[in-house]
């Protein structure tokens, strides 16, 4: 008798747990005040990190755009970004065009004119001043002349163009995002760091 009331005791507190058990399942992804708790946001994929992406080299004609293999200038292989006095100098023009920026050359006063939908720029490669309007403003490093190409140190292309950029200290290059900023710590930005990398070895290279 006393073991028939052990066992139905026994039963009675398995099928507690286990209505316990599915009440806690079906309101784990439900928050306090009763509304459904979203999921954690996606991870941005290797292809939408590379998405209005221009990825430079120090000394490397090839870049890549949206992590695809490009030439900086088809007619001269010798234009390439450099590194001087401690700084990531890039050819200004082939990332301008890259986003849809109207640039033509102003021989007499030595500037570069910009146009972008509706708004002017004027970057004047003698004192590094950038113009729109009455507004002006010199950029932190002086921009030069190599072969008939503008050159402006990385730093200062989110000053010309309103871009994130990223940096890469170990390979010498830099990353322009049209997007948000580049979360090193991010699988896709890892993912699509090496993309880049392989788009502009010199394997690829031998093919442009």
């Amino acid at each position: 008798m006393k073991n028939r009331k052990l066992i139905k005791r026994l039963s009675g507190v398995f099928v507690c747990l286990a209505v316990l058990s599915s009440f806690c399942t079906v309101f784990a992804d439900v928050s306090t005040d009763g509304s459904e708790l979203m999921p954690e946001q996606a991870e941005m994929t290797k292809q939408q990190r590379l998405e209005r992406t221009v990825y430079l080299q120090n000394l490397n004609y090839a870049a890549a755009c949206d992590g695809v293999l490009t030439v900086i200038r088809p007619d001269d292989k010798t234009i390439t970004p450099v590194y001087s006095d401690n700084k990531f100098y890039i050819p200004l023009r082939f990332v301008l065009e890259y986003y849809g920026v109207d640039v033509s050359w102003e021989h007499e006063t030595k500037t570069v004119l910009m146009k972008a939908g509706e708004k002017e720029y004027r970057l004047s490669t003698k004192d590094s001043v950038m113009s729109i309007g009455e507004n002006a403003k010199t950029l932190d490093n002086s921009c030069f002349i190599v072969n008939g190409t503008t050159y402006v140190a990385f730093d200062d292309i989110d000053s010309i163009i309103g871009c994130n950029t990223y940096y890469f200290e170990e390979y010498k290059s830099g990353v322009i995002l049209a997007g948000e900023a580049w979360n090193p710590d991010r699988q896709s930005e890892k993912d699509a760091l090496r993309a880049m990398e392989f788009a502009v070895s010199p394997f690829f290279k031998m093919f442009v």
